[in-house]
């Protein structure tokens, strides 16, 4: 009797632990569609604004660099580090580690991009080193929008931490909401160029507002789950130079897509005027699947796998299983 009791309560805990994460991610895909419509009509008035162009092959290639490091300190690689140490964390309730763990990672990265950032405001050339098929006029229009657009990845990299805290916590809907923020004001940014004929950089500020925006909205989630930013100790830096060597570990496997898409940049650099963005506008739909499939599952599934490693082991084939169904 105590056996098939015990089986029972597996077999509905495991029924009710499926529903969970079908339910979350339905609506990390359904908030990751809605980013990704406004992206598609992001990059329709986008073309509109600039055409297939020289100048369109510019402005995409001068955003490329933050965006390339935007998938590096605020996706992928970060993410695959930061979650499942602060998943420990919370979960043994080292509550005041876990911020002091936030604290040194905030400290650590946005030093090292802002060094990054005087770097390429300093020697701004790096364009060509992405795209060396640019002629001088069009590395003389991408200039100035590289040193506009760079602050743009401090702001994403900080949100991209605070995150990681929030889906520690099963805050799927609130970080799966923060592309659609920032998309809803790079739309208005547009529409506003397109209205009063504004200039790309005009564009390019518009994109470092909505960083800001992005990560205001997520500072302020991160507060009200009664997170804060905890005092730099000893034991918190150690467990940090841990998470640091996990993420160094991880950086070529979960930047792989974006590698391929800076490989494709610097070919379409070299071919006529407009096939960087050409290849810019195709790789958005091809991402549509993508995001909907593929992130929605993994953003579920690695704070879940993170819990499952540290309280029952033996339960991650049951997962795997469950995920690739």
């Amino acid at each position: 009797m105590w056996c098939l009791k015990y089986t029972m309560e597996r077999y509905v805990s495991g029924k009710l632990e499926k529903k969970a994460l079908l339910a979350h991610t339905a609506r990390i895909s359904f908030l990751t569609t809605l980013s990704r419509i406004f992206g598609i009509a992001r990059g329709m008035l986008l073309m509109r604004f600039l055409g297939l162009s020289a100048a369109s092959d510019a402005f995409i290639v001068a955003f490329r660099i933050p965006n390339f490091l935007r998938k590096i300190f605020a996706e992928g690689a970060l993410s695959s580090a930061f979650v499942p140490t602060f998943v420990e964390l919370t979960k043994a309730n080292k509550k005041a580690e876990a911020e002091s763990l936030m604290s040194w990672a905030f400290l650590f990265f946005q030093v090292f991009l802002f060094l990054i950032m005087l770097f390429v405001w300093w020697h701004p050339q790096v364009v060509l080193a992405i795209a060396p098929g640019l002629n001088a006029e069009q590395v003389a229009f991408a200039i100035p929008l590289v040193r506009i657009l760079f602050p743009f990845i401090l702001c994403v990299s900080s949100s991209a931490l605070l995150v990681g805290a929030l889906q520690s916590v099963h805050r799927f809907g609130v970080t799966a909401f923060g592309p659609v923020l920032f998309s809803s004001v790079y739309i208005t940014g547009l529409l506003s160029c397109l209205y009063f004929s504004s200039s790309a950089h005009t564009l390019a500020a518009w994109i470092v507002l909505g960083g800001v925006a992005h990560l205001s909205y997520h500072l302020f989630f991160y507060f009200a789950s009664s997170f804060r930013f905890g005092a730099l100790t000893a034991r918190a830096w150690r467990r940090f130079v841990v998470m640091l060597k996990k993420f160094g570990a991880t950086i070529a496997g979960a930047s792989s897509y974006e590698l391929n898409m800076m490989m494709d940049a610097f070919q379409a650099s070299s071919f006529p005027k407009g096939s960087v963005g050409m290849m810019h506008y195709a790789g958005r739909f091809v991402g549509i699947p993508l995001g909907i499939f593929g992130v929605a599952f993994s953003t579920v599934l690695l704070p879940r796998f993170a819990r499952t490693r540290l309280s029952s082991p033996s339960r991650l084939p049951y997962y795997l299983l469950e995920s690739l169904k």
